[in-house]
């Protein structure tokens, strides 16, 4: 099945929807990032590329007057990504472009506190930090204990084009800030290893250009993974073949009804990892809700500098295999519970999306 317009177009705007509400809750392991996705999917810095950009334009304001600059060179103020999707049940595998820059670091009213940590991977619990004795306005965050900062605004860098994926030179759209490119992209539409460059010719922040390299469609050995307790999670994958690319992957198991946190593994592309039993058992004991989730991520990373922080171009490629916890059966409705390895379980919580029993 091939994908029309519309679907792309709809498909690219539920994740630009994902990205700004990650942003506004932070849930990232690095949080100068504004678009990443919740459980730091797009934190991984590489040396797959490189930039060249400056400080905000005449013609775009200057950022003390739409929300404050950071002050630090290393953060992100925008992102743009290249992504090769996994196929799914309802759709063929497809490439995406979405990219949005913000006029400052974006803040977090997150904090990720470690609980255990071994062979490159971490188990983050979730909490606020507290603004009690100050009250944090609708258009600031409690970024830090009694501290409330301004959110930044969504700017324009006006034309942006992509060099590198095929059908050739690809114009972006700008939709409320918002770049996507909405038609047809060939899957994947870049060979690994090629360079790939995205220029924009300037707005709030003068002219950028910044590059980095493709990389290989992401697969898993295994279609599905079971985490047991006590424990450990070996996993395999296709490795790549490009040196710049690293490779995280993200396990969320609390998704449904408020997710209590998450692990992340950062990792090279050699194609194995084992994930150790005490690190998982940290991730159950947090909680587990309906439908976990496994994403392996595959990416090189370019950065451009401007005026108070950095823009990437991220090039990834994702995996999603399935998911379960021993012991936890899945549902949307009780319907689903009848086929659960649990036969005492025959209700549906459709809130954590659980199979209980009554």
């Amino acid at each position: 099945m091939r994908h029309s317009r519309i679907e792309i177009s709809s498909i690219i705007q539920v994740s630009l929807a994902l990205s700004a509400a990650a942003a506004a809750f932070g849930c990232s392991s690095d949080t100068n990032d504004p678009a990443t996705a919740t459980g730091g999917e797009s934190s991984v810095p590489t040396t797959g590329g490189s930039g060249t950009g400056g400080s905000p334009g005449s013609n775009g304001g200057s950022p003390s007057s739409t929300g404050g600059a950071a002050s630090d060179p290393n953060a992100l103020v925008g992102s743009f990504t290249v992504t090769l999707n996994p196929a799914g049940e309802l759709m063929d595998a497809y490439t995406s472009v979405i990219g949005k820059v913000y006029s400052g670091a974006y803040p977090t009213d997150v904090i990720e506190t470690p609980l255990a940590t071994g062979n490159g991977c971490t188990t983050f619990k979730f909490s606020r930090q507290s603004c009690i004795d100050v009250t944090c306005t609708g258009s600031q965050v409690c970024a830090a204990p009694d501290v409330c900062r301004d959110v930044p605004k969504l700017v324009s860098v006006g034309k942006v084009s992509i060099a590198g994926i095929d059908p050739g030179t690809l114009m972006l759209s700008g939709v409320n800030n918002n770049y996507q490119y909405p038609a047809d992209i060939t899957y994947p539409g870049f060979a690994e290893g090629a360079a790939i460059t995205l220029s924009a010719s300037g707005d709030y922040y003068p002219a950028f250009e910044v590059s980095t390299t493709g990389v290989a469609p992401a697969a898993m050995k295994a279609d599905s993974y079971l985490i047991a307790p006590g424990q450990p999670l070996a996993l395999e994958w296709e490795p790549g073949a490009n040196a710049d690319a690293d490779v995280s992957i993200v396990l969320n198991i609390s998704k449904h009804g408020g997710s209590a946190g998450y692990l992340r593994c950062d990792t090279t592309d050699t194609g194995s990892l084992t994930i150790p039993a005490d690190v998982l058992q940290a991730l159950i004991d947090l909680g587990v809700a309906g439908f976990p989730a496994l994403t392996l991520t595959r990416r090189t990373r370019g950065v451009a500098p401007v005026m108070g922080g950095k823009v990437a171009l991220d090039v990834a490629a994702e995996a999603h295999p399935t998911l379960n916890v021993e012991g936890y059966c899945s549902c949307f409705n009780s319907s689903d519970c009848g086929s659960c390895s649990d036969a005492t379980k025959t209700v549906c919580d459709s809130v954590r999306k659980l199979c209980n029993a009554p």
